[in-house]
């Protein structure tokens, strides 16, 4: 008889065991039941737990890893952690993706342009006296000096912050 691939369409590709190992312990870290800094399972438990081989729970280890979902220390008083990833993990990514792209700086000012009236906006809405007095602060600092790249995010990322929305 001719193989029967279970109804699944040819040329999809399946998952590998790695990628739902990672999938099972991203669903586990982002899910809540760790917080930062909580140890995970050894590899040995996690390989015995999964059934999985030593190289399938090293693969999807370093999976979230590379997300920044957990740390892996080594030496006696190593093991596997629990942490929330940064902007950074995010910030490599979209760097590779835009460069890929031919993302121009251009195209960034212009993306700029859209958002940061309506982030702004909603800073000045929800914000507290306390976060104005921050802001004006924080533009005071700058005031008189010319426009610079360097201080430049940090201004755009008060006001984010300010907007109390994750996104912004």
């Amino acid at each position: 008889g001719a193989y029967d691939p279970g109804g699944v369409q040819p040329g999809t590709r399946l998952p590998k065991a790695s990628d739902m190992f990672a999938d099972r312990l991203r669903a586990v870290i982002l899910g809540g039941e760790l917080e930062p800094g909580s140890p995970l399972p050894s590899e040995a438990e996690l390989i015995e737990a999964h059934q999985l081989s030593r190289g399938t729970v090293r693969e999807g280890l370093r999976l979230l890893e590379a997300e920044g979902l957990i740390v892996i220390k080594r030496g006696p008083k190593g093991g596997i952690y629990a942490r929330r990833p940064d902007v950074s993990q995010v910030s490599r990514s979209l760097a590779v993706l835009f460069t890929s792209t031919g993302t121009t700086l251009g195209d960034f000012f212009a993306f700029r342009l859209l958002v940061e009236p309506e982030a702004a906006a909603e800073a000045a809405r929800s914000a507290t006296d306390e976060v104005r007095r921050f802001v004006v602060k924080t533009a005071q600092e700058d005031r008189g000096l010319p426009p610079s790249l360097e201080r430049a995010p940090e201004f755009h990322r008060v006001i984010g912050m300010c907007s109390n929305n994750g996104v912004y």
